[in-house]
């Protein structure tokens, strides 16, 4: 999967842009905003002119539906012309299921918008030398987030694939690593060191810039 290139915004700011650039292009402005939480995109999705519809888990408001992604959904549901799945995939036991599951109820032509945390990060890198595991999937995050899929760009791209979803974009987001303020403090020369460690990797590789991914995929019509 070609990386097209290293974004500084962040996961929602991502998705709320991308989502206002493709929905005049998308089959229907009806959006499905799985994994809504409770609801950061919501009014976003009401000044862009789409309408929309929510789905959760584990629903923490009374307009959002309740939808485990394991199950496919039912047939009554209107079909969307786009998708939003932000940082929901890591959360999926089965994530190739719940993609199938996802493109049951998209139109042909409809957009995938998804993000996740990005193991290939510079800082995770180091994480995973140090301590074995990458960030934002050690034992902590299983049990209290429940991260239990470590979404490698190339792994989630056979899954989409499987799914019957062709990629158009692959970002990361976040930004790059900054360099720390000056502070006086004994550990700022080994927070100075280990910035430029990231850099460094940054430099070399540029999927390693970024706490977390994108990717933009469509539904073939």
């Amino acid at each position: 999967m070609k990386l097209d290139g290293n974004s500084n915004l962040g996961r929602y700011e991502w998705g709320a842009a991308t989502l206002k650039e493709l929905l005049p292009l998308a089959p229907s402005n009806l959006v499905l905003d799985i994994g809504a939480g409770e609801g950061k995109m919501k009014n976003m999705l009401h000044d862009c002119g789409a309408r929309s519809v929510a789905f959760d888990l584990h629903p923490k408001l009374a307009e959002i539906m309740k939808w485990d992604l394991d199950d496919p959904p039912p047939n009554e549901w209107e079909k969307g012309g786009v998708a939003l799945l932000l940082d929901v995939i890591e959360h999926c036991n089965n994530p190739g299921l719940a993609l199938r599951h996802v493109s049951q109820i998209l139109l042909p032509g409809a957009f995938l918008i998804l993000t996740t945390p990005n193991p290939l990060w510079s800082r995770s890198r180091f994480e995973a030398l140090a301590k074995g595991l990458p960030t934002c999937f050690k034992q902590s995050d299983l049990d209290l987030n429940h991260h239990v899929f470590t979404p490698w760009p190339h792994i989630l791209q056979r899954l989409l694939s499987d799914s019957g979803f062709a990629i158009r974009h692959y970002f990361t987001l976040d930004g790059k690593t900054n360099w720390p303020r000056p502070r006086a403090q004994l550990k700022y020369p080994a927070r100075l060191l280990f910035a430029m460690l990231n850099k460094l990797v940054e430099s070399r590789d540029p999927s390693a810039c970024g706490m977390s991914y994108g990717i933009l995929a469509v539904q073939p019509r």
